[in-house]
């Protein structure tokens, strides 16, 4: 699950900041006020804060 969800935003890479948390194990990916947020083992993600 988590190798598609980082193969979805590599791809958008060039378009998204993307930052990987190793704490949280939550990749992050941001861009002109929009932020994705997703986390291993879940299977839901927050955009801006909002699942």
């Amino acid at each position: 699950m988590l190798s598609e969800k980082i193969s979805l935003l590599s791809k958008i890479d060039y378009v998204f900041k993307i930052d990987w948390d190793e704490a949280t194990q939550t990749i992050t990916g941001t861009k002109n006020g929009l932020q994705i947020r997703m986390t291993v083992n879940s299977t839901k993600a927050t955009i801006n804060g909002t699942i």
